[in-house]
């Protein structure tokens, strides 16, 4: 019997220590894969954004391997070439490393004349996988920047709550 844990093979495969020398976990490489991705997935995977690790540098170290070919540093999230949602049947569904799942399901929930039912769906459904991280669950639908004080006399503390000078303004949903 025999048991596979992955379907890609694996051309570089690196262990990856913690600042004080303790295993972390071992940093692999797939082919067809690009660099970035697999850095990602393992940053998330292993609890390393939440630890302040610093994912660009260590994506420019692994770039710079002569073994190693990177055609680009910003990394996908998640990917999906036949994404659906709510029954109807999307297409591609790209969500780069910058970009909250939340607020991309949003927007296509709008988009689409969707449920919030539809939406939570697919939220919970790539959310359940630890190679994807997700900060919040509740979806920014405003934001302002440079918030002053008139703005707080016009909007009150729906603009203006739980933050501290220099923040961003943000109104949720759900």
């Amino acid at each position: 019997m025999v048991i596979c844990k992955r379907r890609q093979p694996v051309y570089l495969s690196i262990s990856i220590s913690d600042p004080d020398g303790g295993h972390i976990n071992m940093l692999e490489l797939k082919h067809g894969n690009e660099p970035a991705d697999d850095v990602f997935a393992f940053f998330a995977t292993n609890g390393l954004f939440k630890k302040k690790w610093d994912f660009h540098g260590m994506v420019k170290q692994i770039c710079a391997k002569p073994s190693v070919d990177c055609k680009r540093e910003k990394a996908v999230k998640y990917f999906d070439n036949n994404f659906s949602m709510g029954n109807k049947e999307l297409g591609r569904l790209v969500i780069w490393e910058d970009e909250e799942v939340v607020d991309v399901l949003y927007n296509i929930r709008m988009h689409h004349n969707m449920t919030a039912h539809d939406q939570r769906m697919s939220f919970n459904d790539i959310c359940k996988r630890p190679e994807i991280p997700c900060n919040r669950f509740k979806a920014i639908v405003y934001r302002k920047t440079q918030i002053t004080k008139l703005d707080y006399e016009k909007f009150g503390n729906e603009t203006c709550r739980r933050q501290s000078k220099g923040e961003v303004g943000q109104i949720n949903d759900w």
